[in-house]
């Protein structure tokens, strides 16, 4: 025997300590700004909004619409997915909507009656636009 009893120094512990506040102080400050999050979060339910649009149109063998409302999209001639009507969604604080059409409908085909650009602007962040292709309704 050395004489020494297995373990970790003092110095190691408070090296090990000092090294995991320095990640965690990095890698929290990222996560404080939840803006970004709810922009890309808010950003991705509107694509999939307009394509449970245009697959309900396809469903019901009729006409359903969108509507620019404010800051949201609401969706007439169909109920959401969970029954609600009107179903709408709304833009979280900091991010804003803006639609090159304020209706934009789909016929039983799924095509749309226009071409249609959405453009979502965070405070802070960037730009995204979805773009709904007017002979497909592809929501790109």
């Amino acid at each position: 025997m050395t004489g020494r009893e297995p373990g970790y120094s003092l110095i190691e512990l408070v090296g090990v300590l000092a090294i995991l506040g320095i990640l965690a102080a990095l890698g929290l400050s990222r996560f404080a700004d939840t803006e970004t999050f709810a922009a890309r979060g808010f950003y991705d339910e509107a694509a999939n909004f307009l394509r449970y649009a245009q697959k309900q149109a396809i469903a019901r063998h009729g006409t359903v619409s969108v509507q620019v409302a404010g800051n949201g999209l609401i969706l007439q001639g169909a109920p959401g997915p969970a029954g609600e009507t009107p179903y709408q969604i709304t833009a979280p604080g900091g991010v804003a909507l803006t639609a090159s059409v304020a209706s934009l409908s789909f016929d039983a085909l799924g095509r749309p009656s226009s071409a249609a650009v959405f453009t979502f602007t965070e405070q802070s962040g960037p730009v995204r636009t979805l773009t709904v292709h007017a002979e497909t309704g592809y929501v790109q």
